[in-house]
């Protein structure tokens, strides 16, 4: 269906170590999260550990009015992680990956003008990828590689043939699976579903509307994969109970603040800078190499060719979609940013290595391939390394919450590695609200892992801080009295131990507060009490704070 484009030894080679280097560090990742949780609920509903067929269709009906429409987690998730061991699952997810990077590869080849795609190629794509896309986001979980990264592989040859389509190359039964194909594509993610729909329907209308029906009928099935995703009631049920707790919060009385509030120690422009750092570095790339390269007649001329191919127009109208989605949406979720991030990197290859042109001598390009290589491959290494030992920990953590009669683990975590591992390493299990509602889904006592030094902690001992947030200093730490807390303000059938919370607090050597945002963790002390535990979310000193009131917006 799809033309082949010729490779090189060195590409193949290429090709070779980075599954390696995937299924190392698939292999080596607990079972927690979104994974975990897909197990708990089949076994809570289906009331079996036992995978059957009949137990997978009750599911898929279950978690369509639970959870999402996805056909990933409809259909995929649980019978993957249930059938499959960590070692079996590890190379099949690293099929999925390493094949985004190698489709990533071949099209900004080809869009590049390129004869073939080279090892040098490969190995640009893979380290821009690994340096700059949001691995981080727990994408080496099960279920978030078959929402993401299958997703984004799909993406990526959907559009190729789209654009088949578009030359009238696709007739008969190729038009027939291409059909087929798009509804699965569109009913994989409703982010990438919703951000491609955005992009081919303003490529179609730069085309003036002209376009073959091959085409239309393409476009036509992807959306209405796309339907069935939203066509889940959970999904809308989500909205209406968000805008319900939104107004009632609204309506609520907000506490009168005794710290005179002064302005945030960090100014706007440089906390917006941070989050898009965190989320985007790709886009800014994108963004900046291609304003610098319309500052000269050679960029300008590269750029002037990239445009007139139809992949780069319908990836950079899809990307500015995912951009507007995730500034409308959620502009702290690092996973809204996957899609345009992905195809970007598309973009951004295709560009450098059409501006490079074949200019660079051989001599000089063999070795920085091959640095490349062994430099990427270092950082898996490192990343695997780090991924191994919090797997033991993890392990250790689980057994010791189990035999708890509380569920409260007083433990200090591994801290991050000194060594290089970029964007490749997890959010931290014992500090995610991700796992921590997976953990504690169907379980009668509160599930977590709180610092050691609070396995004595009693108020008697700690020292109170002036305000209405009733807060107390123990150890260099921040404790809260309890209270039963909730996940993004709506109720869920288990206990949440965890959720953000914003404080006015003031610290010493400051005139007055300004708004610091910390993570609640609900743990039991060994006199049985129950308290909130406060980590920081932006890193400030907890011994410095003198004074803490509760912010009103929160409320």
């Amino acid at each position: 269906m799809l033309e082949k484009f010729p490779t090189s030894a060195g590409y193949r080679a290429g090709i070779l170590l980075i599954y390696g280097c995937f299924v190392a560090i698939y292999w080596v990742t607990p079972l927690y999260g979104d994974d975990l949780c897909f197990i708990k609920d089949y076994a809570a509903h289906t009331g079996s550990s036992q995978l059957t067929f009949r137990g997978v269709c009750d599911f898929f009906v279950y978690n369509w009015h639970t959870e999402n429409g996805r056909l990933p987690n409809l259909l995929f998730v649980t019978p993957f992680v249930m059938a499959f061991g960590r070692l079996a699952g590890a190379f099949i997810l690293a099929i999925f990956a390493t094949g985004m990077v190698a489709e990533t590869a071949l099209l900004s080849a080809r869009i590049a003008g390129r004869p073939r795609v080279s090892a040098a190629h490969l190995a640009f794509v893979w380290a821009v990828s690994t340096a700059t896309i949001s691995w981080f986001n727990n994408c080496f979980l099960a279920s978030h590689t078959l929402n993401y990264i299958l997703p984004t592989w799909m993406m990526l040859w959907f559009v190729r043939l789209v654009i088949l389509t578009s030359e009238r190359r696709l007739v008969g039964w190729r038009l027939a699976l291409t059909a087929v194909f798009a509804i699965l594509c569109g009913w994989m993610h409703e982010g990438c579903s919703a951000m491609l729909l955005g992009g081919l329907g303003l490529w179609i209308i730069s085309r003036k509307f002209r376009v073959p029906a091959a085409t239309w009928l393409v476009v036509a099935t992807f959306f209405i994969g796309f339907v069935l995703t939203m066509s889940s009631p959970m999904i809308w049920m989500r909205v209406s109970l968000e805008n319900r707790a939104l107004v009632e919060a609204s309506a609520a009385t907000p506490p009168v603040a005794t710290i005179p509030l002064t302005s945030n120690p960090v100014p706007a422009h440089l906390r917006i800078w941070r989050l898009l750092w965190r989320v985007m570095p790709l886009l800014i790339f994108l963004a900046a190499s291609t304003g610098v390269a319309l500052c000269f007649r050679r960029g300008r001329d590269a750029v002037k060719v990239l445009w007139q191919n139809p992949y780069t127009r319908i990836a950079a109208f899809s990307v500015l979609t995912g951009v507007a989605m995730w500034t409308v949406l959620a502009r702290h979720n690092p996973g809204v940013t996957w899609y345009p991030q992905a195809l970007g990197l598309v973009l951004f290859s295709s560009l450098a290595f059409r501006l490079a042109g074949g200019r660079i001598p051989a001599k000089v390009l063999k070795p920085a391939t091959v640095l490349t290589f062994v430099a990427i491959g270092t950082v898996f290494v490192n990343a695997t390394v780090w991924m191994s030992k919090k797997n033991i920990e993890f392990q250790e953590i689980m057994a010791e919450a189990q035999a708890s009669p509380t569920g409260t683990v007083f433990r200090d975590l591994l801290p991050k590695p000194h060594t290089p591992t970029l964007r490749l390493l997890p959010e931290e299990a014992w500090r995610s609200n991700m796992h921590l509602f997976a953990i504690n889904s169907h379980e009668t006592k509160v599930i977590n892992a709180v610092p050691a030094a609070l396995r004595d902690f009693s108020p008697a001992k700690a020292r109170h801080l002036p305000g209405n947030a009733s807060l107390m200093t123990y150890k260099g730490m921040i404790v809260a009295p309890y209270s039963k807390l909730k996940y993004d303000r709506i109720e869920l059938p288990c206990e949440v131990p965890t959720d953000y919370f914003d404080y006015i607090l003031a610290f010493d050597g400051d005139e007055g507060g300004f708004p610091q945002l910390t993570t609640r963790y609900v743990f039991t002390a060994t006199d049985g009490t129950r308290w909130l535990y406060l980590e920081p979310v932006f890193g400030f000193d907890p011994s410095r704070v003198i004074a803490a009131d509760i912010s009103p917006t929160n409320f």
